[in-house]
């Protein structure tokens, strides 16, 4: 009877936490567990074929204790063999990633009673990178996925995973996902503590209805509207500055300005905030363009690593005013 894949894997990862969703769980590709078989099995056959040749060559030789000497060392190359096949096994098949909700886990096996444990919380991750080299990690589709990390954390390398492009796209996907339910819950909280909880909620019932008749309440609202918008015309902020005043956003907002291929163009605009649209002017690079575009700053440590995974360069930022 086969056991359930949930008990399986809490064997491997006992540390899953009860609100921990596993994204993927990802052993090496294949195709090197089939390079160790066929080495395994040459180191089998080479000498093999070797006593064979010999003692055709030389049947006189191979009589007496030079017989028992050959059963001997022959026992030993087997038992090392064996042994040697065993842990390069487990060495494969127990190195082990994992990307969940929160964190990502790097089990590296090292040996038949030693292994490393690495974890990584997602917002951590600065940058995914992923490479395939070589012939037969282009045709079977194997190669490096590399995790740059934030401040003083290693970086995380992946190696000999099966189609890197996808699981880099996988990583930076959940990284999106976490990033976003990290600031919204962070503004919960904010909102929290300043009493203002409600702000995240639609109020289908105002809570000072049951105390004033309607027309008092739309009179209170219509005030509160008035006094608003006189202050944001006093501050030039209605929409409509006065002559020579200038607006300073460089706390709220910046311009960014980076050079990108041509082929991410489409992409990079779908994911690129802006208070109309983004500048685009052709380069001497016929390749790339040039791009500039405003953000808010909240936004920037989400924009950042996107803009580097589709290969923007010479990226600047600076702050703003408007005149």
């Amino acid at each position: 009877m086969e056991s359930d894949p949930k008990e399986r894997l809490a064997k491997i990862f006992p540390s899953q936490e009860p609100d921990e969703e596993v994204i993927f769980f990802l052993r090496k590709h294949w195709f090197l567990f089939l390079i160790v078989f066929l080495i395994i099995l040459g180191m089998l056959f080479v000498p093999a074929i070797f006593i064979i040749i010999s003692i055709r060559l030389y049947p006189g030789f191979f009589t007496g204790s030079v017989i028992h000497f050959l059963v001997i060392f022959s026992s030993m190359y087997l038992l090392f063999l064996c042994a040697a096949s065993l842990i390069s096994f487990i060495n494969l098949y127990f190195d082990i990633a994992i990307l969940t909700n929160k964190r990502i886990i790097d089990i590296n096996q090292k040996g038949l009673f030693h292994r490393v444990i690495d974890e990584l919380d997602i917002l951590h991750i600065e940058d995914v990178s992923s490479k395939v080299t070589g012939i037969f990690g282009t045709f079977f589709d194997f190669g490096i996925v590399e995790i740059q990390t934030a401040g003083a954390e290693r970086n995380f390398i992946f190696r000999g995973v099966p189609h890197p492009r996808q699981i880099a796209r996988q990583i930076m996907a959940q990284y999106k996902k976490s990033l976003e339910s990290d600031q919204t819950e962070a503004m919960k909280k904010i909102d929290k503590a300043e009493g203002l909880g409600h702000r995240l909620k639609p109020v289908t019932k105002s809570p000072i209805s049951h105390l004033i008749d309607k027309d008092k309440l739309e009179l209170l609202k219509q005030k509160a509207k008035e006094s608003s918008q006189k202050e944001l015309s006093q501050k030039g902020l209605d929409g409509k500055l006065k002559e020579g005043q200038m607006v300073d956003l460089s706390g709220k907002k910046a311009l960014i300005k980076f050079n990108l291929p041509k082929t991410h163009l489409d992409e990079t605009l779908e994911i690129l905030p802006s208070l109309k649209s983004p500048t685009i002017n052709e380069l001497a690079d016929k390749n790339y363009v040039a791009i500039e575009t405003v953000v808010k700053k909240s936004n920037l440590e989400r924009i950042l690593p996107e803009l580097r995974g589709r290969g923007a360069t010479d990226i600047i930022q600076s702050d703003i005013r408007i005149l």
